[in-house]
């Protein structure tokens, strides 16, 4: 009756082992794949933010080269105008999935932007050149975290 008893304690101890050893391996298993998901979701936003980060700082291009135009008399109306419709889009998606700090940065830009088209605000090439540069190393230091941030 003794070995009964040890070998129905035995078997309970197996199956006990088993059953931890089986949620242990599901709980890891769960752990890794949120781990992958989470990688691959700051990888395709890394993605994201860096291409709109370009198409920003390439519509800003645009529109300071539709302002210089204008500046110098060879006004394209059609032109500063569409390339202000450019920047306001790529701003917004800034607004939507870039960080607070680059969303601080771009807006500066934006409204220089939007003053010199909608009200004929000046054209301060000195002040547009900065704001971009700031805009710039707010983008590359999140971009690129290793690159110096010269404030």
């Amino acid at each position: 009756m003794y070995q009964l008893l040890l070998t129905a304690l035995g078997g309970a101890v197996a199956l006990t082992g088993t059953f931890v050893g089986h949620r242990w391996q599901a709980a890891e298993a769960r752990r890794i794949r949120f781990e992958d998901h989470a990688r691959e979701d700051r990888y395709r936003h890394h993605a994201a933010r860096t291409e709109t980060y370009i198409r920003f700082v390439a519509a800003f291009t645009r529109a300071r080269e539709a302002a210089f135009a204008k500046e110098q008399g060879h006004e394209d109306p059609e032109q500063l105008r569409l390339t202000f419709l450019a920047l306001m889009d790529v701003s917004a998606s800034i607004q939507i999935i870039g960080t607070p700090e680059a969303s601080a940065a771009a807006s500066p830009i934006t409204s220089a932007v939007s003053a010199y088209t909608l009200s004929d605000g000046p054209y301060l090439q000195e002040d547009w050149r900065e704001i971009t540069s700031r805009f710039l190393e707010v983008a590359r230091a999140e971009l690129v975290p290793t690159a110096p941030m010269n404030r």
